[in-house]
């Protein structure tokens, strides 16, 4: 018989740990702690919950949650550290990327309708519903930035507008207003040249956008982000250009992990910031994370011989 099924829930009865169950724990599945002062320190600063991922990679059984055996603390320390990293890697591409489209939606809609208060255009916008909506948001996101910039709160004081002007409100919205503004862009001109700094198709980079206002708020937020599985909110494809770019994305073998993310910000940081060599300091970084575990390449879906295409040459 069909049917939906029913699962029963169970109150939550789990007591709390002190930091010497904690070890004493982690110790009798096999994990080598020969620090245990230490591995307090760590447990007191970082939580035992979030390094809890950490160790998932080395357990050898996800039921009993065993290690693998020779599995030691310094391991997950490691790989919670080599994470850390590569947030505060991917936020520092990710901030130049932001800031390069503000500026440019700023630039491009106030030259495009020849006025300061262009973003509030019905006309330059695909949807008009999704425009008022994204309108009112906007207003909530200035109206409590007034309270802590003295600049904004002396435009409010000085003029009798009901809106500010774009070259304020760039600095006052945040990144996932300001990306439905760019998705919801009806005016193609003013996408194409948007798009056209970054050197990528107009379409494909309202989508990645989508993507990196997930991606920057995880970062910011410090979630795992080494193997995490995009689940929503994913890159689009690219259909033909550029092509250095649709090479590197599409030779991964998992196209929801971080791989693909980390390609399009190489692409991008080497369009807008060359010097600054980021894509030499991923690339070191992303080596420490497979110098003792090969099969991590894997988990963040690099392709087995990704230096070979051009993209990261």
């Amino acid at each position: 018989m069909g049917g939906t099924l029913i699962f029963m829930k169970r109150p939550f009865n789990k007591p709390p740990l002190t930091l010497e169950e904690q070890i004493d724990r982690l110790e009798k599945r096999g994990l080598s702690i020969p620090n245990k002062e230490e591995a307090k320190a760590w447990l007191r600063k970082v939580h035992y919950s979030r390094l809890r991922p950490y160790w998932y990679p080395f357990e050898g059984n996800h039921e009993t949650h065993e290690f693998v055996a020779g599995t030691a603390f310094e391991d997950i320390l490691r790989l919670y550290e080599l994470d850390r990293k590569l947030r505060l890697l991917v936020l520092e591409a990710i901030e130049r990327l932001e800031v390069a489209l503000r500026s440019l939606w700023a630039y491009e809609m106030a030259h495009a309708a020849g006025n300061p208060f262009a973003y509030s255009e019905h006309s330059l916008h695909s949807r008009k519903d999704r425009h008022e909506a994204d309108l009112r948001r906007l207003y909530e996101e200035w109206q409590r930035a007034v309270e802590h910039n003295p600049v904004f709160l002396h435009y409010k004081n000085s003029y009798d507008e009901p809106y500010p002007p774009i070259w304020l409100v760039v600095e006052s919205v945040s990144f996932g207003t300001l990306a439905r503004f760019l998705t919801n862009l009806g005016d193609q001109n003013v996408s194409k040249s948007i798009a056209e700094e970054f050197k990528l198709p107009h379409s494909f980079l309202k989508g990645a956008v989508k993507h990196l206002v997930v991606v920057r708020n995880m970062a910011a937020h410090h979630v795992r982000l080494w193997d995490h599985e995009f689940t929503a909110y994913t890159l689009p494809y690219i259909r033909k250009n550029p092509k250095l770019l649709k090479e590197a994305m599409d030779a991964s073998p998992h196209s929801q992990r971080i791989y693909r993310t980390l390609a399009l910000l190489t692409y991008v940081m080497e369009a807008l910031h060359p010097k600054d060599d980021w894509k030499g300091r991923l690339i070191n970084l992303v080596e420490a994370f497979w110098r003792d575990w090969r099969d991590f390449r894997e988990r963040m879906g690099f392709p087995e011989d990704y230096q070979r295409l051009t993209l990261w040459r």
